[in-house]
């Protein structure tokens, strides 16, 4: 299948990295910041900058890169350019038709990957999708990009949640997780596409479901695991982890009002939802999406979390000067927020030109297994040199057992749920052997293979083809 080669995309991610870069100045202007006219004037624009234009051609981008083929990317191509076209002073009408088409190509990527996969984290994506398609529709058909909002920070939740839904497959099985998660997210649909019409009641709505969802992550997330591991995996967790923290707090203001334009806390609720939530996101997985979009590497460096203390400490002042009705303290933390992303920029930058280029395709590595189950008080015991070569036997014993190769006569096997990429085929004849090894196996396609093993805790030394969970235990080979 033909696709955009890496280096073609790049201009699409210049074209979301322009909006960003204009629309974090436009909202400086609206904190009353001296900035460049030309980002004054999109004062009035600074939502569709970030969410359609900037966040749409990244999600977009990423999405198209796992679908596969050269369509999909007319969705980042169209939010780009619709983008571009609300900085140059272009028909309103043009750019809402792009953003429009990009959002309807986002979500015929998202109804390609529920065919592919019907399961309810392909579903939640694909209704994510749909946020942003509902949402430009409302902005183009009453011209109030107030009224988009709830839609857009729908689709922003919805789908970081969806792909969070899809990795507590990792994790015992726990009968409340998914119809919580049905539960939450109807709660979240039903007041963003209430607030179009019935104003109060549908931001009441939608704040609610906002908080479920973030009690909802702390709950079942596999974050609060991967925090007692080590590198990247656990700088993910804590990105992660801190994020659904200001998505709660983002909430709790937008229960008091903060959805309405003209509240108080207003400024708390938007940016504890679209900076302190959505961006530790955006910190947390870069390592892992840039590599996957531009073929290019980044190694983990402790660096890493310098911006995104500094996100947080920010967006703290910022908040600070809201609640104290001090406009100066509110504007200082708006230029650090604007800095933060800056050295954040910065960051990734210097570790692409550290990381080099990446393994060439097709690279494997051993099989691998690990639990998530660690004992905290032995802790300092299994540190030992003794107890550590112990344990790499008794890991070899575990992947054994896990493969049926150790424990033939098992009577009553778990199920072995292997995740492959939907355009690979090898994969499902490690499943035909696991099946006449007596084990049931239950294939999962996944066009984000490379988050499935970060956060699976697999070093990318020994990353393979499929991951696949057995027992409380991931396999890699």
């Amino acid at each position: 299948m033909s696709t955009l080669p890496p280096l073609a995309r790049v201009p699409l991610l210049v074209l979301g990295l322009l909006s960003l870069l204009t629309g974090v100045f436009a909202g400086l202007a609206r904190l009353g910041v001296e900035v460049p006219a030309l980002a004054a004037v999109h004062a009035g624009n600074h939502a569709a900058l970030m969410i359609c234009a900037f966040f749409g051609t990244v999600i977009s981008l990423e999405r198209a890169v796992a679908l596969g083929g050269l369509w999909p990317y007319a969705g980042p191509a169209a939010a780009g350019t619709g983008g571009v076209l609300l900085l140059a002073g272009g028909p309103l009408v043009a750019a809402q038709l792009l953003f429009l088409l990009a959002a309807a190509t986002l979500f015929g990527g998202g109804v390609v990957v529920v065919r592919r996969q019907l399961a309810l984290f392909t579903v939640m994506l694909a209704v994510g999708a749909a946020c942003w398609l509902l949402g430009s529709l409302v902005w183009w058909n009453t011209g109030n990009v107030h009224a988009a909002v709830p839609l857009w920070l729908a689709f922003l939740v919805l789908t970081i949640a969806g792909e969070r839904l899809e990795l507590t497959r990792f994790l015992p099985a726990r009968p409340a997780a998914a119809p919580s998660f049905v539960a939450v997210s109807a709660l979240i649909l039903a007041g963003a596409v209430l607030a179009a019409w019935e104003e109060d009641l549908g931001h009441g709505l939608f704040a609610a479901g906002v908080l479920a969802m973030a009690a909802w992550l702390l709950t079942f997330d596999i974050a609060r695991h991967n925090a007692r591991q080590q590198g990247l995996t656990r700088f993910i967790a804590v990105c992660l982890l801190s994020g659904y923290v200001w998505l709660a707090f983002g909430a709790l203001a937008a229960l008091g009002g903060g959805l309405a334009p003209a509240h108080p806390l207003h400024d708390i609720t938007m940016h504890a939802i679209a900076l302190g939530f959505v961006f530790s996101m955006v910190f947390g997985h870069a390592a892992i999406i840039f590599p996957a979009v531009l073929k290019v590497k980044i190694p983990y460096h402790p660096a890493f979390y310098m911006p995104l203390a500094l996100l947080h400490a920010s967006l703290a002042l910022r908040v600070a000067g809201s609640l104290l009705e001090l406009p100066a303290l509110r504007s200082w933390g708006g230029i650090a927020n604007a800095l933060t992303l800056a050295v954040f920029i910065a960051t990734m930058v210097v570790s692409v030109i550290r990381g080099g280029r990446p393994p060439a395709p097709g690279h494997t590595g051993p099989i691998r297994c690990q639990t998530f189950r660690e004992p905290r008080t032995m802790n300092r015991t299994l540190r030992s040199p003794l107890f550590r070569k112990l344990g790499r036997c008794l890991s070899a014993l575990a992947c054994g057992a896990a493969l049926g190769l150790a424990a033939p006569a098992l009577a009553s096997p778990d199920e072995v749920v292997m995740y492959k990429d939907p355009n690979c085929g090898c994969c499902g004849k490690w499943a035909e052997h696991m099946r006449s090894a007596g084990f049931p196996v239950k294939e999962v396609a996944s066009p984000r293979m490379d988050l499935v093993k970060q956060e699976a805790g697999v070093p990318e030394a020994l990353g393979s083809c499929h991951t696949a969970k057995v027992g409380g235990y991931v396999v890699e080979g």
